[in-house]
Parts: structure tokens; C-alpha cells; sequence
């Protein structure tokens, strides 16, 4: 029976993250309306992100006259820009997160945005019609003393020509910090007339000086992979908590390795090696062994000039993996089964499906310790539940999309595996239940 003097308090179940889980942001708009008193405590949890993309503001803002701005007017160009000052500006108290996507000619400065926001504790840039100037980036950083996280994704960053020491700044505030994708297009020039003339980390020279001793995330990607920008060993030495790394295998080298393998504070790695580096010989057959590791998603293409032998030497060198995310295809079943047999600590394996493998899956051997398998990217027809029977520990088994950031797709595969599920006969020895992103059976 429920007791109607006891009084729920939404502000507190809506920040609790496995209530995101289930509710999209649409879910969250539309319960804060449902009482006022609801909507008052929702309304900072609400309010704290927010998306500037000077696409949208160009679609929708106006002037005056009730026409669309036209940004090819320098006029228009600063209205547009003080618009979008003045449409957050009952909002800014709340603001914890900003996301921005823009290019010069439709939005002046996000800068100038950025600087009135007092609470700032999240920054992210992306999308490759993202241009920066170097000297603003770094000055409005210096500001944000409250900086959690910074994000600079597949964006450009101008620093001012001929300059070589030109380095971008790192609040010692941070706790996670992602660079993918950025374009220098100056430094990338002076490298490719005179790489004597710039420092060994180019444009993250500054990170040679520094400590980042709150930085708990570090990712790193690079469009060009020729130019010799590699930030990860000096993160790994200067990071005294860093938990997570996500990388290129290009970039972990054998000293990252080292690096790793004495590191007391990371748990989980990232690893994307679309040419086998890591396959080589050189990474192992060495004594390293990575004991803190207890989740890796390593990702790679399997090549036939590959050795089955090499990915086990390497996995086995995670002896206390708890979590594991590996691509799937029929050619390393046996090297899975003999790495899963050894990894007795493995809890939950997630298989992808990242080179549109069609056939069934062959998982009919033994496993002991693994409680949840994720099938990533797959049909239900490639999966064969009776060959978990001998899966003693499967406590449930998921599918997921591959692309989970698409709503639209999510939903549309969630509705297919729901569709294929639903034919099957699998008596009273599973239960169904779907979730936002992914289709879960429960073993009974």
C-alpha cells in the first residue's frame, strides 16, 4: 500500500543517472509539467545543457521586420550574435554544460557566450565547421576555474602564423578531457617545412610542463597520424588519477605500454587499432602484465596475415578483466574460447558485429564466469540461445545498435529484435524487458 504523506522528491530521483536511462529528454520535459512544484525542481536539471549551433539560429532567429537573418551581412552578422546573448540570458544561473557546433559567418564568437556563464563545468566543441582561434580558446580557459570536462571534437584550431610556441591550455581543473579529430592547420604546416622548429607535442606542448592531477579521462584521436603529436605518455606520467584512456593503437606505444603496467589509478582502456599494431610481436612477447585493468574495448580489423595467438598473448596480459568488448568474426572463435577460459574475473563480454558478419555465431563451449553478453550490430537469426546453455553463469543476454547515438535507428533495430524475438520459442527460461537502447532477456 502506498503512504500518501510520503512525498516524493523528483529533484532528487531525476538526478540520479539510472533515471536517465529510461527517460529521454522529451520524458523529463514532459513530467516537470505535469505539477508546478515539479516543474520548479526540475527546471535546473533541465536548463543545465545547453546547444548553440549557428545553423539553428540562422533557421529560426529573426529581425525585426520578421525576416530570416542574413548572415552574409556584417550587421546582421553581430545581431545574430547578440540574439543569441540575449535568448540564454534567463537561463544562464543554470547553465553547468555548453555544446557548441558553428562557423564564423553565422555565429561571431561563442566565446563571448561562454564568458557570462559562471558555473561552467563542461566545454565541447565539434563538428568540422567549427573554427577556433587559438589565443581566444585559451583565454576564455583560463577563466573557467569550475572546468570538468572539455571536449574538442573534428574541429579546427588557428593559432596566429610563424608562431612555434604557440600551445593550447589546460585548466588543471579538468577531470576529463577529449581530443578527436582537431585540425591545426598552421602547426601542420610549419611541421611539414621544418619539424625541427616546433616542440615534440606541437599544439599540447603545454602538457610536457604540467600535471593534471584531477584528470580521471583522457581520449585521443588524430586525423593525422604522420605528424608527431603524441600526448599519451606525458597524460600517463603526469596523471596521477587517471582512470580511463581511449586511444589509437598508432599512438600506444611500447613506453605507453610500460607506462601502463605500472600505473595504479587506470581501469579501463579504449583501444582502436584499425591496422593490427597491436598484433605484433613487439606488444606480446614481453613480461608486461596491466593488473589494474578490469574493462577494455579493443577494437580492430582482423586480417588473415594476423595471428590468433598474438590476440591471446595480449588479452591474457588483463588478467583481471572484468568487462570485455572485442569485434566478432567466425576466425577468432577459438581464440576467444581459449581467452574466455582463462579470464576466470570476466563478468560481461560484448561481441560486435563490426564487419557485417551474416552467419550464425558459433558460442556452443563452456563458460563459467561471464553473467551478461551483449550482442552488438547482430540478428536475432545469428544467435542460437540454446548453445548459451553451457554458459553456466548467463544471468541475461542483449541487442544493441551499433550506432546508438540515432534515436530513430536505435528504436527502429529495438523494434526488429523485438519483432524476431517474438517468434521464437523459448518458453518460461527467459524474460523480456526493453530498454531505450538496447533489448534485454533476463535468464529465468
Amino acid at each position: 500500500m502506498v503512504n500518501d504523506n510520503y512525498l516524493i522528491n523528483w529533484e532528487l530521483v531525476l538526478k540520479l543517472d539510472e533515471i536517465h536511462e529510461f527517460l529521454r529528454y522529451e520524458d523529463l520535459k514532459n513530467l516537470s509539467f505535469c505539477s508546478k512544484e515539479v516543474y520548479f525542481k526540475a527546471r535546473p536539471l533541465l536548463l543545465s545543457q545547453v546547444y548553440l549551433s549557428s545553423d539553428l539560429f540562422a533557421d529560426n532567429l529573426t529581425v525585426s521586420d520578421g525576416n530570416s537573418v542574413d548572415t552574409s551581412d556584417n550587421d546582421n552578422e553581430t545581431d545574430l550574435s547578440k540574439k543569441v546573448l540575449e535568448s540564454t540570458k534567463s537561463i544562464i544561473n543554470y547553465v553547468t554544460s555548453v555544446n557548441i557546433k558553428y562557423s564564423n559567418k553565422l555565429l561571431k564568437n561563442p566565446i563571448d557566450y561562454i564568458s557570462k556563464i559562471n558555473n561552467l563545468a563542461s566545454l565541447t566543441f565539434y563538428h568540422r565547421k567549427t573554427t577556433l582561434k587559438l589565443d581566444e580558446l585559451n583565454l576564455v580557459l583560463s577563466t573557467l576555474k569550475h572546468l570538468r570536462v572539455l571536449k574538442l571534437i573534428n574541429i579546427s584550431i588557428n593559432s596566429k602564423s610563424g608562431e612555434t610556441d604557440s600551445s593550447l591550455y589546460f585548466p588543471n581543473s579538468l577531470v576529463k578531457l577529449v581530443i578527436s579529430q582537431c585540425y591545426w592547420p598552421q602547426h601542420n604546416k610549419l611541421l611539414r617545412e621544418n619539424a625541427a622548429s616546433l616542440p615534440d607535442l606541437g599544439p599540447y606542448s603545454q602538457l610536457s610542463s604540467i600535471k593534471l592531477v584531477n584528470l580521471k579521462w583522457f581520449e585521443y584521436y588524430s586525423i593525422d597520424q604522420h605528424l608527431n603529436y603524441n600526448p599519451l605518455p606525458t597524460i600517463l606520467l603526469n596523471s596521477p588519477k587517471l582512470n580511463t584512456l581511449s586511444a589509437d593503437a598508432f599512438y600506444l606505444t611500447q613506453s605507453c605500454f610500460e607506462l601502463i603496467s605500472k600505473s595504479k589509478s587506470l581501469r579501463s582502456i579504449e583501444i582502436k587499432d584499425l591496422s593490427g599494431d597491436i598484433f605484433s610481436p613487439d606488444y606480446t612477447n614481453n613480461d608486461q602484465i596491466y593488473s589494474t585493468i578490469d574493462t577494455l574495448k579493443y577494437t580492430f580489423v582482423y586480417k588473415l596475415t594476423q595471428s590468433q595467438s598474438n590476440l591471446e598473448k595480449f588479452l591474457l596480459k588483463f588478467p583481471n578483466l572484468t568487462r570485455l568488448t572485442l569485434p566478432f568474426t567466425q576466425k577468432l572463435v577459438q581464440a576467444l574460447k581459449h581467452t574466455l577460459h582463462q579470464l576466470i574475473n570476466l563478468k560481461t563480454l560484448t561481441i560486435q558485429n563490426l564487419s557485417t558478419e551474416k552467419g550464425a555465431l558459433n558460442l556452443n563451449f563452456n563458460n563459467y564466469s561471464v553473467e551478461g553478453l551483449t550482442f552488438e550490430g547482430f540478428k536475432v537469426s545469428q544467435v542460437k540461445l540454446k548453445d548459451l546453455e553451457s554458459w553456466k553463469g548467463l544471468k541475461w543476454v542483449e541487442f544493441k545498435c551499433k550506432t546508438a547515438n540515432e534515436i530513430d535507428i536505435v528504436s527502429e533495430y529495438n523494434n526488429v529484435i523485438k519483432s524476431d524475438l517474438s517468434k521464437l520459442d523459448f518458453g518460461e527460461s527467459w524474460r523480456l524487458i526493453e530498454y531505450l537502447e538496447c533489448i534485454r532477456l533476463y535468464k529465468v
